[in-house]
C-alpha cells in the first residue's frame, strides 16, 4: 500500500517572497505528498508530490481539498506557521487574528476536514508542529509562543477524543532552524555576550560557506 499525505503549510518561501506580510491567502500551502510504501516491493512503487494553493483558515477550502482525494488522506502534518515580532504593547487585534488564524485554527480545520475518511478507513496519524516557543519564552514571541502553545494543548486533547477510532495525534516542538536566507539579528540582540557573538560568528560564516546572501 501507499500512505498518502497532507502536508499544509509546507512552502515557506511564500511569504518571504512578500516580506512576511500577515495576508492569509499569500501564506498557507498544501503540499500532497504520496509517500513511499513499507510494504515488500515500495521502492518500485515510487512516490509524487502535488503542490496545492490553499488558504488554510477557509473551512470551505480545506474541506474541498482534502475531500478531492480518493482514497482518502492517511497522515496529516499541520505546519503552517506565521509570526509577528513585535511588543505585545503594541501588537494591534488584525495582528493577533491573522496569527491564530494560521498557526492554530488552520491546524484544527485540517484535522476536523481528515477525521472523517481517517475514521471510516480505520485510522490514521495526525502531527502538529508546534514549537519549543510553546514551552518557554523568548523575547517579541508573546503572540507566536501563544498559539503555539495552543496546538499543544489542542493535540493532547485531540489525542484523547480521536483515540477510540484509532488516529494518533502527536505534537512536535521544533527548536530554532535557522533559515540560510535571512539573518536573526533580532535574536543575536536579545542574546547575552559572548554567547551571542559565537553564535553570530557561526552562523555567519555558514552563511559565506554556503554562498547565501
Amino acid at each position: 500500500d501507499i500512505a498518502k499525505a497532507l502536508v499544509a503549510g509546507a512552502d515557506r518561501r511564500q511569504e518571504q517572497r512578500r516580506g512576511g506580510h500577515m495576508r492569509r491567502l499569500l501564506i498557507p500551502c498544501a503540499l500532497l505528498v504520496l509517500c513511499v510504501s513499507l510494504a515488500a516491493g515500495a521502492a518500485q512503487a515510487g512516490g509524487r508530490a502535488e503542490a496545492v494553493t490553499l488558504d488554510v483558515t477557509d473551512p470551505d477550502g480545506v474541506a474541498s481539498v482534502v475531500g478531492s482525494f480518493d482514497p482518502p488522506i492517511d497522515i496529516l502534518v499541520n505546519n503552517a506557521g506565521i509570526s509577528i515580532r513585535k511588543p505585545p504593547h503594541v501588537l494591534d487585534i488584525a495582528e493577533w487574528n491573522s496569527v491564530i488564524a494560521t498557526n492554530l485554527t488552520s491546524a484544527f480545520l485540517c484535522s476536523q476536514a481528515v477525521h472523517p475518511a481517517m475514521k471510516a478507513a480505520g485510522g490514521g496519524s495526525i502531527v502538529n508542529i508546534a514549537s519549543i516557543n510553546g514551552h518557554r519564552a523568548l523575547f517579541l514571541c508573546s503572540l507566536y509562543a501563544s498559539t503555539k502553545a495552543a496546538v499543544i494543548s489542542m493535540s493532547k486533547e485531540l489525542a484523547v477524543e480521536l483515540a477510540p477510532h484509532n488516529i494518533r495525534v502527536n505534537s512536535v516542538s521544533p527548536g530554532l532552524i535557522p533559515n540560510m536566507n535571512q539573518r536573526f539579528d533580532w535574536l543575536m540582540s536579545n542574546l547575552n555576550e559572548p554567547f551571542a557573538s559565537q553564535v553570530r560568528t557561526e552562523f555567519e560564516a555558514k552563511l559565506e560557506a554556503s554562498g547565501a546572501n
